[in-house]
């Protein structure tokens, strides 16, 4: 019983992180209602027993496996509509407005027409391959790779945004996608090093607390 109340604070902390980050994408949250959903949780363990404990923690897992999943794929595309501004927003330069149209035409697409936008990114880096937006490209290719379940083509990209471009605030959300392909393959030991190596290198960003959330699930698989 004690581990189970130990993994429903797990669950509460994460809810309530998962609550924040639809904050952030949404501009909403409902106080009342997250509190209503702890205080059923927490009468629920006062009825449990030994017998369905275990039972009752895998439900909980699957919850919070499910709610991680859905927060992710919000980040994914939750920024993608407009090309980001780089310098004066009144843009002169002729080639660099036709680079940002370039770039903005390929994202449009995100994210019904996800193999559009892949061809579009592509010709966006074999056009412009020192281009402003070029960190962004190969993270997006990387995004619809990874949505796509191409999951070594995904690798690739992911990789190549840490390795060329690791100053780049994309460079955290692909060390988190790179983590979560080695999950999906079943390389649990580089997964979980992924993991640390993100909260370690990247405190304080969304994908830090994702990575923070992964690991506690982690725990009470083990």
């Amino acid at each position: 019983m004690k581990k189970l109340t130990n993994f429903i604070i797990i669950f509460c902390l994460f809810y309530g992180v998962a609550i924040a980050d639809k904050m952030q994408l949404n501009s909403t949250v409902d106080d009342l209602e997250l509190m209503k959903k702890i205080n059923k949780l927490e009468q629920q363990i006062n009825k449990l027993t030994e017998q369905n404990c275990n039972q009752k923690i895998d439900e909980l897992k699957n919850i919070m496996q499910k709610t991680n999943e859905i927060i992710t794929s919000k980040i994914i595309f939750s920024n993608v509509k407009t090309a980001p501004i780089i310098g004066d927003t009144n843009i002169k330069d002729n080639k660099s407005v036709s680079e940002q149209q370039m770039y903005q035409s390929a994202i449009d697409n995100l994210p019904d027409n996800k193999q559009e936008a892949k061809n579009k990114l592509q010709s966006y880096i074999k056009i412009f391959p020192n281009g402003i937006y070029i960190a962004n490209a190969h993270y997006w290719i990387g995004e619809i790779n990874f949505v796509q379940k191409n999951f070594n083509d995904a690798e690739i990209e992911f990789k190549l945004v840490m390795d060329k471009f690791p100053k780049s605030k994309r460079s955290a959300d692909a060390k988190l996608k790179l983590a979560l392909i080695y999950k999906y393959q079943k390389k649990i030991e580089k997964y979980k090093h992924e993991l640390q190596e993100l909260i370690q290198y990247y405190p304080g960003t969304t994908a830090a607390q994702l990575a923070k959330q992964q690991l506690d699930i982690e725990i009470y698989d083990e």
